[in-house]
């Protein structure tokens, strides 16, 4: 994710990120950062959380710099995911590093690798794409940044997806997602209107791919544009499909 306050790009837990720690005598997860004026990486920092595998930890951004959602040390399987804010002046790589959010009660949304999280800035608060553990079906969780507590959805939003690729609109005011919601669908486009509290299916043509786990959505807030980098088949080449969402000529009753 793009830190906007410190100007760097944040990569958690990349391949080879495990140092050696004389002090703690152990190996220790790093997070890489890369400066995109100066073209450089800068020198990687220790991370507090886990490194990727079967639940990668869910980097994104926002106004007060990059946030982090990863289970606990040693639990991986576990609902138990905290959350880690990138710190720091800008400009001084020497004071960067993460510190935790402190989490208000024992609710935790569940985290797998295919879900993700955005953050809703209207409401100051995080939106996080997950599932009912017994039924496998679609849960959103809230968590107000003010509150600092997760909240499940009522059962009534019906509709939604659980993707690892999803975005929020600020000019929408709405979340834009990517992937299937079942096997063999054929719609892999739903949109989350905040203000209404509920999912539509915008009947569009959407670009499909066997490898959804490299797929990456971000959004352009320059342009104002869902930027969707899609392979043809895994380890292919990307190609970038531009989306731009209008709510207005998307609704549903």
């Amino acid at each position: 994710a793009y830190d906007g306050v410190r100007k760097v790009g944040v990569f958690t837990d990349t391949g080879g990120s495990s140092f050696y720690d004389r002090d703690k005598d152990k190996f220790v997860k790093h997070t890489w950062l890369y400066d995109p004026v100066k073209r450089q990486w800068l020198e990687p920092i220790p991370q507090p959380f886990p490194g990727g595998g079967s639940v990668s930890p869910i980097a994104i951004p926002t106004p007060k710099g990059v946030l982090v959602y990863q289970h606990a040390p040693r639990n991986t399987w576990g609902d138990n995911g905290r959350l880690y804010r990138f710190r720091g002046e800008a400009g001084k790589p020497e004071t960067f590093g993460w510190e935790e959010i402190k989490i208000n009660g024992p609710a935790r949304p569940r985290q797998r690798e295919n879900m993700t999280m955005v953050y809703d800035g209207k409401r100051d608060r995080l939106v996080f794409l997950s599932y009912d553990r017994k039924e496998k079906k679609p849960l959103m969780w809230f968590f107000s940044m003010t509150d600092r507590t997760w909240v499940a959805a009522p059962e009534a939003l019906v509709g939604g997806v659980v993707t690892r690729e999803a975005v929020y609109v600020p000019d929408q005011d709405a979340i834009l997602a990517y992937g299937p919601a079942a096997k063999g669908d054929a719609q892999w486009t739903r949109v989350f209107l905040c203000a209404e509290n509920r999912w539509i299916t915008p009947p569009i043509k959407t670009p499909h791919s066997q490898a959804v786990h490299e797929i990456g959505l971000v959004y352009d807030s320059v342009h104002k544009a869902a930027i969707l980098l899609w392979p043809p088949r895994f380890e292919g080449d990307l190609r970038p499909h531009l989306f731009r969402l209008d709510v207005g000529k998307l609704k549903q009753p």
